[in-house]
């Protein structure tokens, strides 16, 4: 008696990146929330800016049709600064690039209609897990993008992959960088999903979307909150989450649920300000966001989180810190008002400065100077003893191992002359200072564990029991950087 043959199984080769790419999408790093919003526009603005300085250092007389003047300082004028059209296709040059790891191979294809796009969405979702040649859909486009990767050499024969088991306790883990997965025994949801960098060809976690997922949650349109790269590869039939644009669009303002809806995702959930939703037995509510140089006049409509599971509620700050519109300890006494003691907080430490000549639309002024634009590292305590919380997370810290979350400060000029200015280190310097829990810094895969009603335990890639940091990690710090 014959047995029935194995079924092909196709996956994609891993020695491969998968990234979409337009002038909008032009860096290595994805984006600037900039280039996404106004397109190659931005670039003519920057080349206005340099002019202006340029005059206002030799003394001439300072104009420019694309600012006004405001007191002593200038803001970008209307029709610059409220962008109307955030599409990837606003250009006409969106393609997708298949290119080696090593740099020696490169394949880039058009993608000229948002239905170009969705069926390329719907082909990697499955590919990630391995795909059945008798389960590809029959949708014309869908088998166009199969044919021209396996032609490219791209698609490999593999193994199916079993979906992971779903976790046994109520988990908060780190998924890298700002990712994080919230899980329950029935229940799985990823926030800020970051598995792939085009600037970091040896990072890949998209072994993370073979585990069953029920939705996904993007808090900003920064690169390191959005990745389009990832997202693509996520099934189109999860939902996405996102805060409702309230405001204007501009330059800060993206859409994000237009943006959703672009890549093809079929259920977007627009959320505003202090508005629940349950997800299984998850709940989220979407927490205002101060930070990254908003105004009165031009916020961004960007949140923060607070995620109820298991009996805890965890606080995902974000990056926020403070801007025109106010500060976001306003934001943390509101939430102790409002629910009483949140159990986790999760905030960054990186600290990054942007240039005052930022393209927002408060004055800024023609000479130095950087201002506090995400999480600093004393922040975190601070919000962590207001909110009378058991355990204090450290993360968006762009992080891909246990050795990298100790790097110092980086004077580096990292995009658009935004400068990073805080470390895990620093932060840890500062515990004593406030009457903080116990904290925690969590490298990807790394996680805080709980059953109701039970302690909080944290745990390394590797399952094995973490430790609060303290002021011995100091010592670590520096051993990892020499």
């Amino acid at each position: 008696m014959s047995s029935r043959p194995a079924l092909r199984v196709w996956g994609l080769d891993p020695e491969w990146l998968v990234y979409l790419a337009s002038y909008r999408l032009f860096n290595h790093l994805g984006t600037t929330w900039h280039y996404l919003s106004g397109g190659p526009r931005v670039q003519a603005l920057g080349q206005a800016y340099k002019h202006l300085s340029r005059q206002r250092r030799s003394e001439e007389h300072v104009s420019s049709a694309l600012f006004s003047s405001s007191g002593a300082g200038y803001c970008l004028s209307d029709p610059e600064y409220y962008q109307g059209d955030s599409s990837l296709f606003a250009e006409g040059d969106l393609a997708l690039v298949i290119e080696r790891r090593d740099g020696l191979h490169r394949h880039r294809w058009p993608i000229r209609t948002p239905a170009q796009l969705e069926a390329l969405g719907s082909l990697l979702s499955q590919l990630t897990s391995g795909l059945e040649l008798e389960g590809l859909p029959p949708r014309a486009r869908v088998r166009s993008w199969f044919l021209r990767l396996k032609l490219a050499g791209v698609l490999v024969p593999s193994a199916r992959v079993t979906a992971k088991r779903r976790a046994r306790d109520s988990v908060v883990r780190s998924t890298g960088h700002a990712g994080l997965a919230f899980e329950t025994p029935t229940t799985r949801v990823l926030v800020d999903p970051l598995f792939t960098l085009r600037y970091r060809p040896e990072v890949d976690r998209r072994h993370e979307l073979r585990a069953p997922l029920d939705a996904v949650v993007l808090t900003q349109p920064q690169w390191g909150h959005l990745d389009l790269d990832t997202l693509l590869c996520v099934d189109r039939s999860v939902p996405v989450y996102v805060r409702r644009r309230e405001g204007r669009r501009s330059l800060d303002n993206v859409d994000l649920a237009a943006l959703a809806r672009e890549l093809g995702f079929g259920r977007v959930v627009e959320l505003e300000a202090w508005q629940n939703a349950r997800i299984g037995d998850i709940a989220i509510t979407a927490l205002p966001f101060h930070g990254a140089g908003s105004t009165q006049d031009a916020a961004a409509d960007w949140m923060t989180l607070l995620v109820d599971l298991g009996g805890r509620r965890v606080f995902v700050t974000a990056n926020a810190c403070r801007d025109a519109r106010g500060s976001f300890d306003d934001v943390v006494r509101e939430v102790r008002r409002r629910v009483g003691p949140v159990h986790v907080l999760v905030a960054g430490y990186l600290h990054y400065a942007y240039p005052i000549a930022w393209f927002t639309r408060r004055p800024f002024y023609l000479g130095p100077g950087r201002e506090q634009a995400t999480t600093a590292p004393a922040d975190g305590p601070r919000w962590a003893t207001l909110l009378g919380a058991e355990a204090l997370v450290f993360y968006a810290g762009f992080a891909w191992s246990e050795a990298e979350l100790w790097r110092p400060p980086c004077a580096q000029v990292l995009y658009g002359g935004v400068v990073q200015k805080g470390c895990l280190a620093e932060a840890v310097e500062g515990l004593e200072d406030w009457t903080t829990p116990s904290a925690f810094a969590l490298a990807p895969g790394a996680s805080l564990r709980w059953q109701r009603g039970q302690a909080l335990r944290a745990f390394d890639s590797s399952a094995r029991a973490l430790r609060p940091l303290n002021r011995s990690a100091r010592v670590v710090a520096r051993e990892a950087q020499a």
